[in-house]
């Protein structure tokens, strides 16, 4: 896909490849790339979503965990904030199985058998990584209901996050 974006192609001829690539509506893809003319947005670029690196740093800070595909694009800053001691506060990540077939833009049948991604393994990560304090996933395990609170089966929420919900929905 990055080669039919540097070749020179015209957005639409892009847009269109990637929805055939993909199997997504190429109206959505449009959309967000109108999103992303926003003033407000920087683009950065790591390298296959920085995987080498999250690589690096699992075995860096002795974490067993195996990445076998290209992690997905948010992975690529994560990686970045630990490899420079950043611990960032992770938002959006599903840290349930089924959460990432439900809430993910694309087709069930695509995401059930992504050929790019392994979203099962990168939860698993996730969930690691927050143990190991390098990020902060609590935001991640709030539920979906009118009450703020948060599924502490999936990982132990942070003081930091804790306090910074307490303080918002007062």
């Amino acid at each position: 896909m990055e080669h039919h974006r540097k070749s020179g192609a015209s957005l639409s001829e892009w847009i269109s490849t990637y929805a055939k690539t993909h199997n997504m509506p190429e109206n959505q893809i449009g959309s967000f790339y109108e999103y992303l003319k926003l003033k407000t947005v920087k683009f950065v670029y790591f390298r296959s979503n920085n995987t080498e690196l999250m690589g690096a740093m699992l075995k860096k800070h002795n974490i067993d965990h195996k990445v076998n595909k290209q992690l997905r694009c948010g992975f690529a800053y994560i990686a970045e904030c630990i490899d420079k001691e950043i611990k960032p506060s992770i938002v959006g990540f599903s840290l349930k199985e089924g959460d990432t077939i439900n809430k993910q833009f694309s087709h069930k049948q695509y995401r059930l058998h992504n050929p790019c991604h392994d979203t099962h393994s990168e939860i698993r990560l996730l969930k690691k990584l927050h143990e190991a304090n390098l990020i902060d996933a609590t935001f991640c395990a709030i539920e979906d209901s009118k009450k703020t609170s948060i599924d502490s089966s999936l990982l132990s929420p942070t003081a930091h996050s804790v306090n910074i919900l307490k303080e918002v929905y007062k």
